[in-house]
């Protein structure tokens, strides 16, 4: 492998397979590294010819395929992920031409903030980490099939993560996503009475997500002996084909513990079977279902229902996922924390800890007092 000075350029030249390559540095030493680069992979047994490495375009055009088994809307994402940020950026170059760095400079730029108040202009954190991780398996499919020696991104140096006493910030529930008893009763007292009301007040009753209520089937709803719900699909909108439209798609629960049953009291039942029999039934057996019988879109339901009596309660502005989180608060000081991940649908207690305990730790239920008092009684202690 011989490296020779042509023009202003340091040019490396070596054979693989029979075939004769070469490739112009700016440097020496930036000839000397892949030099040696080149030398390890091909003794380590990781080494692809050039020729051999496809585009980005092509190895990235069919990685969706292989996610083909996975919810129609994740699906949509996994596609939206290549189509709209992967291929602009890295379509035109070969797989081994994509550079932890130019990863790295993508990574910034999707997340960038403001210059002057430091506003997010670029994506969440959570969204520009979950198109790096499609980058990532679209390399890795590329390493398992042997056209790829090894995958950039591993390399990359995590984003830093501001953390709290070792709570993820981006899980744990802040206590001003809560809303108190009383602050829900204002909020149900302020809400259209009827399509909104009911659903507002079931979400606070069950703590269920808004695709599992909006995907909720009055055949779901059991009035007789234990009244209860049965969460079992889950409802979202995505594009159809080449961005058409929003259409509504009936999916698996978010996890395999969502599906599940919740009790509901009598108060809440009643209130079903009121709105029942004035809402009538549609022609997909729907609970909450717009005028014309077909499925709501959530962001209409905060646009014209949640967020108008919000305001009209008098109170501070917040998710309608608040009333979910509003439900776990108030049971996990009441109930074990398997029963609460239960009802809310987590595949593992620790979730259920993560994101609602945290902010619970100067409560003192007096416990450790009782325990010690019972394991001291009777004896002298002085």
């Amino acid at each position: 492998m011989a490296i020779n000075k042509k023009g202003d350029k340091w040019v490396l030249d070596w054979w693989a397979e029979g075939k004769r390559y070469r490739k112009f540095f700016e440097t020496r030493k930036a000839a000397d590294n892949h030099r040696t680069e080149i030398k390890k992979k091909k003794k380590d047994g990781a080494y692809v010819a050039p020729d051999k490495v496809p585009s980005f375009r092509e190895t990235a055009a069919a990685w969706p395929a292989t996610r083909a088994d996975r919810a129609e809307g994740t699906y949509d994402q996994y596609a939206g992920h290549v189509s709209r940020h992967l291929l602009p950026r890295f379509g035109d170059l070969r797989l081994d031409q994509i550079s932890s760095e130019s990863i790295a400079a993508m990574r910034a730029e999707l997340g960038q903030t403001g210059k002057t108040n430091q506003r997010r202009k670029g994506m969440a954190p959570a969204t520009v980490t979950a198109i790096v991780k499609s980058l990532s398996s679209i390399f890795e499919s590329a390493v398992r099939t042997g056209r790829l020696a090894s995958n950039p991104v591993k390399r990359l140096e995590r984003p830093y993560n501001r953390a709290r006493e070792g709570q993820r910030e981006d899980i744990a529930v802040h206590p001003d996503e809560i809303l108190n008893p009383d602050e829900i009763r204002r909020l149900l007292a302020a809400a259209e009475r009827g399509l909104y009301w009911t659903l507002f007040m079931l979400a606070a009753a069950t703590g269920a997500r808004s695709g599992e209520l909006l995907a909720l089937r009055w055949s779901d709803i059991t009035f007789d002996g234990k009244s209860h719900i049965s969460i079992r699909r889950s409802l979202s909108w995505a594009k159809g084909p080449n961005g058409s439209k929003s259409v509504a798609r009936f999916g698996p629960c978010k996890t395999n513990a969502g599906a599940r049953d919740i009790p509901i009291d009598a108060s809440v039942a009643l209130a079903l079977k009121a709105w029942k029999l004035q809402a009538g039934r549609n022609e997909l057996d729907l609970v909450f279902a717009d005028s014309n019988g077909i499925p709501m879109q959530r962001s209409l339901i905060l646009k014209y229902g949640f967020r108008h009596a919000l305001k009209r309660a008098g109170l501070r502005r917040v998710k309608f996922h608040s009333l979910r989180h509003s439900f776990a608060s108030a049971l996990i000081k009441r109930a074990p924390v398997t029963e609460v991940q239960h009802l809310l649908g987590h595949k593992d207690p620790g979730i259920t800890l993560r994101v609602y305990s945290h902010w619970f730790k100067g409560e003192d239920s007096g416990a450790a007092a009782a325990y010690t008092a019972e394991l001291f009684s009777g004896i002298d202690t002085k």
